[in-house]
Order: structure tokens, then C-alpha cells, then sequence
């Protein structure tokens, strides 16, 4: 079985401290920007979930066979058990992220249910209040907390009215009987699970069985990180959230009678390191003939981040990208893929002839 491990979108908790004074933990919801890097995770995810299931030969999560298999009194499919499925924590704000992912993976996702244990540390009387203030609005609870702390460490040490790291750690650990059953009773492969820092910590600690020591130096998932468990074995982090990078954009140009075999020389090496560096690298293409044709051609069914740039109202070719028109030269359409991108992909077959795509490379040096 593989986990998916995603910590919410940014919160206004994240954003402002304050909220906390006003609202209940369970009740605050993302950010603006929490709203989007949702999106990105879910769209990451369903880009990487589809290559996945074409490395394993397969053209989609829904082209599998039908294989019927009893699931809780239910009938799935071997195409549904390769979907995932999602498990969320109850909290507003991972609800939020779970409805973004949710709506990424659409078809892809066998289907989504909620763990009442899967939520947020409760930080009891401390909730809301800064670390600096602790000491003078309950300066007993703090001192006892304060004293735990210094001896133990966090792990141990209870928020009054609240938890310690244990206990999340004990609870969390009670959820695992659900997702067994899942995979050895349901025979589901994938499970997404949407939850909170410290909850996604003790997951891994539990899970892998690590000293609770672990936990006290595994630093805090950035927020819409993806951290994927395969079996018993921690892969670390394959999407970085917030910390992610921004996507690049490369433009892609060549001879007009490139063949077949340069193309797949001198190209696809290319498109194959970039992609593999970013599931949201994006790419700008013309609409002539030989590398454009050929770079539309090969990227379909690898990734949805592609324009064709074209002259006057309609390209001359077109795999069914979306397009950016209205040029009135090749000069001045290539000039405009250059200023939407960060890096080219092209090949010289004549480093000295003076071609269109020369000038393509010149002018970044030239930028």
C-alpha cells in the first residue's frame, strides 16, 4: 500500500496568530493562498498518480480491466483499487484541502471519507494564546507544562485541557486499524490522507516504528507537502508544498524539417529531465512544422501545461493545446515565447547558420 501523506494549505492561523483568539481551531479556514497551493498539490498529485499507473502500462487509472472484488458488501473494480482513496481530518481547513484534491483527481479518485482521528493536536487552555504571554495568563499551568518540557521534551508534555504528542500519537495510531482494512480486506493500493503537522509526524513515527526521539528533531511539514510512505519504507517528501519551487517555462523551437530521429535525439532527453524535475513545468510551442509538430505530438498525454503560440486567428497545426494568437509574423510570435519563458529547448543542426532558431537562443543571451 502507498500513503500520501499532505499537510493543509496555509491557514489564517498560519497567517495570523490572532485568529486563534476568536475562533476555534477546528474552524479556521486557508488562506487565499492556501486555496491555491491546494490546488497545486491536487493537480501535482494527479499528474504524478497517472504516471504512475503508465509506468505500470496502463493509460490512465481508469483503463485497468474489470475485475469484480467484494469490498464491505460492495463490488469494486481492479480499475477503482488503483484510484485512490482519501481519508481527511475533520478540521475546516483540511476539509478546504481535501475538496481542492478531490477536485484535481476527479475520475482518478476511488472515493473520500473523513477520521475524526486524524485531527489537529488540542492545545487546550494554550490555544490561541502566544508563547510569550503563556507565563502571565496561566502561569501554574505553564510552569508545569514548562517543567515537562525542559525534562522530556514536547513529546511528552500535556497541554492543560489538551494533548501532549503522545496522546496525538496514540489516537493516530488507532486509526491505522482503518487503513489496514482498506488495503488487506478492500484490497485498496493508495490512500491520500489530509491532516496537520504534528498529526502527519506521529503518523510516520507510529507507522515506521520510529523512537518517539524522532519526532522531537523531524521538522514540520510545510504546508500541502507530500510525503509518500510505500509499504514500511519513508520515501520523504516528493512534493515540497509551499517550499516548492516555482514552475518553469521552456520554449520549445526547432527546424522545420527536423526529423522523426533528432527529435528523439535531441529533444526528448530534454523534455524527459524537465519533466521529471516538476509535474507543472510548462512549455510554449509554435504551430510549423518538423520540431513544433513533433514537441506537440510527444507531449500529449504527458502533461497539460502547454500553449501553442501561433499567427493571425488559427494555428497551422495544433494537437488540441490551447493556443495564444493573433501574431502577424513568425518574429514577432517567437519574440513573445521567449518573454513567457525561462529556458529553451532547441537544437542547431548548423550552429553557424543564421535560422529562426538561433535567433531563438540569441535573444535569451541577449535578455
Amino acid at each position: 500500500m502507498r500513503i500520501f501523506l499532505v499537510r493543509h494549505g496555509e491557514s489564517l492561523g498560519n497567517v495570523d496568530k490572532s485568529v486563534h483568539k476568536t475562533m476555534p481551531d477546528f474552524a479556521i479556514p486557508l488562506s487565499d493562498e492556501g486555496h491555491e497551493q491546494a490546488e497545486r498539490a491536487g493537480n501535482w498529485l494527479n499528474q504524478y498518480l497517472l504516471r504512475g499507473a503508465a509506468r505500470m502500462g496502463y493509460a490512465g487509472l481508469t483503463n485497468i480491466g474489470s475485475h469484480a472484488i467484494p469490498h464491505y458488501g460492495r463490488m469494486y473494480t481492479e480499475v477503482q483499487l488503483l484510484k485512490p482513496r482519501l481519508w481527511q481530518s475533520p478540521y475546516k481547513r483540511t476539509r478546504e484541502t481535501a475538496d481542492h484534491i478531490a477536485s484535481a483527481l476527479g475520475e482518478n479518485l476511488l472515493d473520500r471519507r473523513e477520521h475524526l482521528l486524524l485531527c489537529e493536536q488540542h492545545f487546550g487552555l494554550f490555544d490561541g494564546i502566544p508563547d510569550d504571554e503563556l507565563p502571565k495568563v496561566y502561569p501554574e499551568e505553564h510552569a508545569h507544562y514548562k517543567k515537562c518540557e525542559d525534562y522530556h521534551g514536547r513529546f511528552w508534555s500535556r497541554m492543560p485541557m489538551g494533548e501532549s504528542r503522545f496522546d496525538v500519537a496514540m489516537r493516530v495510531h488507532q486509526a491505522f486499524g482503518t487503513l489496514q482494512r482498506d488495503a488487506e480486506k478492500g484490497g485498496v493500493k493508495q490512500i491520500v490522507v489530509v491532516a496537520h503537522g504534528v498529526t502527519i509526524r506521529c503518523f510516520v513515527m507510529m507507522w515506521l516504528h520510529k523512537p518517539y526521539e524522532w519526532i522531537e528533531q523531524e521538522p514540520n511539514p510545510a504546508n500541502c507537502s507530500i510525503r509518500l510512505i510505500e509499504g514500511h519504507e519513508d520515501k520523504g517528501y516528493i512534493y515540497q508544498g509551499s517550499m516548492e519551487p516555482e514552475p518553469r517555462t521552456y520554449f520549445i523551437s526547432g527546424h522545420g524539417n527536423v526529423t522523426e530521429e533528432e527529435f528523439q535525439e535531441h529533444y526528448v532527453p530534454q523534455l524527459r529531465q524537465v519533466l521529471s524535475d516538476s509535474f507543472e513545468t510548462r512549455f510554449v510551442v509554435g504551430d510549423f512544422r518538423g520540431a513544433d509538430t513533433l514537441a506537440q505530438q510527444w507531449l500529449l498525454g504527458k502533461t497539460k501545461n502547454v500553449t501553442v503560440y501561433h499567427m493571425f486567428e488559427s494555428p497551422r497545426f495544433n494537437a488540441g493545446w490551447p493556443t495564444k494568437g493573433g501574431f502577424q509574423s513568425n518574429a514577432t510570435r517567437d519574440r513573445a515565447m521567449t518573454a513567457a519563458s525561462d529556458d529553451d529547448i532547441a537544437w542547431l543542426r548548423d550552429p553557424d547558420t543564421n535560422s529562426g532558431t538561433r535567433r531563438n537562443l540569441l535573444r535569451r543571451k541577449k535578455a
